[in-house]
């Protein structure tokens, strides 16, 4: 969540296409920082994306 909120901070700049990948796939579970929020369920919610390989596996190989 912090290395995609650094992404989007840094436009108009890109990064990889691979973590471009990446960066999507975290923004579907949790939107860009806008204001404060309680965001544990969202972390909470990445975490199980991350641990059932729906994020990442493809992109960076984990096996």
């Amino acid at each position: 969540m912090a290395g995609a909120e650094g992404i989007d901070y840094h436009a108009p700049l890109k990064t990889s296409p691979k973590l471009r990948l990446i960066h999507s796939a975290v923004r579907e579970h949790s939107p860009h920082f806008t204001a404060d929020r309680y965001w544990a369920d969202e972390m909470s919610d990445l975490q199980g994306a991350v641990l059932a390989n729906e994020i990442g596996f493809d992109v960076i190989g984990l096996s």
